[in-house]
């Protein structure tokens, strides 16, 4: 847990709340070792079948965390009660269609909308195509492959800008993240960012300098500002679109490991 503030270097990754994570450490405590401990610590966290929602709208991240402990419930051999299983994985189904109706609203097919295009969206849309993805392992309903294979298509250049998301995959990849271990674009004596890496992505707050300078219309007052997905700039210097992060590339880990599988 860290208080919410200024703090020099970075963010302060503030989290008021750790019911999500002890959900998810007894979830994994229970598969492992199938003790009634954390069985019973699973039916008394407010994340407990039928009482609050792992899975918000928004879709889960670093701050929200239980849903991973759910999907692991819905996926992982265990001693679970059936009924309490079955629930489990209804559960899972339900947000998957949940976010199914949202990408069928939104351009290019993604589960996440405009205003959810923020600080590392690109996060948010693999976050969610994962709870997709597993309603498809549960179910084999081809509506939940469908969706995850469309929303991996806009990671990889199937977007407003034609722009892959990911370092050395699709014609014209992302390549100058920003990052202090890899800053070729700043120094040429530095390497570009490996194969793989994944940019944060569109972000319609924009909150960098130099974002700003290249996305804003300037001549227009109030400066014009670009629709959501467009906002987005593939330089060092513009840390809010074009970041890397640890666990932003465990979901691409984890969606594209689930593409490859798939017969």
């Amino acid at each position: 847990m860290f208080a919410s503030g200024e703090v020099e270097g970075g963010g302060a990754y503030d989290d008021a709340h750790v019911c999500d994570e002890t959900y998810w450490a007894a979830a994994e405590l229970f598969l492992t070792t199938g003790e009634q401990t954390y069985l019973d610590a699973l039916r008394n966290s407010p994340y407990r079948i039928g009482a609050r929602d792992p899975f918000p709208p928004e879709g889960f991240s670093w701050q929200q965390v239980a849903a991973l402990g759910r999907l692991d419930l819905a996926t992982v051999p265990s001693t679970l009660p059936e009924a309490e299983r079955d629930a489990v994985r209804a559960s899972v189904r339900a947000a998957a269609d949940g976010y199914l109706a949202t990408a069928r609203e939104q351009a290019y097919g993604i589960p996440v909308t405009g205003d959810e295009l923020e600080w590392g969206s690109n996060s948010a849309v693999l976050n969610k195509l994962a709870v997709i993805a597993t309603a498809f392992d549960l179910t084999g309903d081809q509506r939940y492959r469908d969706g995850a294979l469309e929303g991996l298509d806009y990671i990889l250049g199937r977007n407003a800008l034609n722009q892959s998301y990911v370092t050395g995959y699709g014609e014209h990849p992302s390549h100058n993240q920003h990052s202090r271990i890899y800053g070729h674009e700043a120094d040429p004596a530095f390497p570009e960012p490996p194969a793989g890496s994944i940019a944060g992505g569109a972000n319609r707050k924009v909150q960098d300098p130099k974002a700003k300078r290249m996305l804003f219309d300037y001549t227009v007052d109030p400066p014009h500002h670009p629709e959501p997905q467009f906002c987005y700039v593939d330089d060092i210097d513009s840390w809010s679109t074009n970041e890397v992060a640890i666990n932003w590339n465990s979901a691409l880990s984890w969606v594209v490991s689930f593409a490859a599988g798939l017969q």
